[in-house]
């Protein structure tokens, strides 16, 4: 075979070949591909609270979501304080939000626990690997003394008679009676026993306060050793 033709076949053949890598593919251009995006969540808002202990707290936790620096919408936050903290309105330690246009979740309304002390509320999100921290604390304040009179009218047999009270009871923040007296006139001689020298006892009671956290109205039941008082 002649040398010539023989070099110009291969010549040939390696030039398609060429072609047909190029045509395929074939070149040694990397092939693109997307980024993952970087997710971030941050504590915004309500962190750095303290209340009585089993008092709602007065601002919600914010939290702030990110896509590579950007708000991210519609991200499901999930706000997680201690079983000792802090209750949520759907009456768990745990409420999941999702952020708004702004990349914000806001937490249900909270309320703190009867445990004292400080703790954290986590919130975290989806793809983020660090979680948002708020800082809190249930706070036990000092026995609060409060001095109380109240008056009106009663029914009987003779006709309605008039009544009064005056008292002094000691409270803590959770509600709690610690000790109280009263003095009580009717008028038709039900009065405190041991008066002028020795008024009623309040007795001493667990949670004899509750407070409606939403209108801030509250009801008070004390025992007093006096009992002809209804």
């Amino acid at each position: 075979m002649d040398g010539k033709f023989y070099a110009s076949v291969l010549a040939l053949c390696a030039s398609v070949a060429l072609s047909f890598l190029a045509g395929c593919g074939g070149s040694s251009s990397t092939p693109s591909s997307t980024p993952i995006p970087t997710i971030a969540i941050t504590a915004t808002g309500g962190g750095g609270q303290s209340v009585a202990v089993s008092t709602a707290f007065a601002i919600p936790l914010i939290a702030t979501v990110t896509s590579n620096g950007s708000p991210a919408t519609g991200v499901s936050v999930t706000f997680t304080a201690p079983s000792s903290g802090a209750t949520f309105a759907n009456g768990t330690a745990t409420d999941t939000e999702a952020t708004n246009t702004g990349g914000v979740a806001t937490s249900s309304a909270f309320t703190a626990n009867a445990t004292a002390g400080a703790y954290t509320v986590t919130a975290s999100a989806t793809g983020a690997t660090t979680p948002a921290s708020f800082s809190l604390n249930n706070a036990v304040l000092p026995h609060q003394t409060y001095v109380y009179y109240l008056s009106g009218q009663e029914a009987g047999a003779a006709g309605p008679h008039y009544y009064a009270a005056a008292g002094a009871i000691t409270l803590d923040s959770a509600g709690d009676i610690i000790a109280g007296e009263q003095d009580y006139n009717d008028g038709v001689g039900n009065t405190s026993p041991g008066e002028p020298n020795r008024p009623d006892t309040i007795a001493a009671a667990a949670r004899a306060l509750s407070v409606d956290s939403t209108t801030g109205l509250g009801t008070l039941t004390m025992t007093l050793s006096n009992t002809k008082v209804g």
